[in-house]
């Protein structure tokens, strides 16, 4: 009974620790809060920017255009500090469709389109402008507030 309880503690903890792994890996869950968070305090704004960015309003102002910024390169969609990561357009499309599976398809396809007609000369205005083109590109609402 013993090593039953041993074996099964130590599942448990190989599992948590696969689960956090991939939700380091698609920025979700506990760690997407986590770099939220981190990512408002850096740029000085607060929860109702990150609300506002969930629900893909755009933003007001420099601050929360690099808050943006700041989300996209901590989970590392940004390949250092310019281009987008080849993975990025499957990642960021799962993630606008975790709450309306049904979406994916067409989400991936506006988050590629827009991905690659951005030539802005900084982070943040590219950040901004990816999540603009999204907004203005999509048939229907796609948010990120399933993370």
């Amino acid at each position: 009974m013993l090593r039953f309880a041993i074996l099964l503690i130590s599942a448990l903890v190989l599992c948590e620790a696969h689960v956090g792994s991939r939700q380091q890996e698609w920025c979700l869950g506990d760690f997407a809060k986590g770099v939220l968070n981190m990512c408002a305090e850096k740029n000085n704004v607060g929860k109702a920017a990150i609300e506002d960015f969930l629900k893909g309003k755009l933003s007001n102002n420099k601050n929360e255009r690099c808050f943006r910024a700041c989300f996209l390169m901590e989970c590392e969609y940004f390949e250092g500090y310019g281009g987008f990561k080849s993975d990025t357009q499957l990642r960021l499309a799962t993630q606008f469709a975790l709450r309306y599976p049904s979406k994916y398809k067409v989400a991936k396809k506006i988050v590629g389109s827009c991905m690659f007609a951005l030539s802005e000369p900084n982070v943040c205005d590219t950040a901004e402008e990816l999540f603009k083109c999204i907004k203005l590109n999509s048939p229907f609402p796609l948010t990120l507030q399933g993370i």
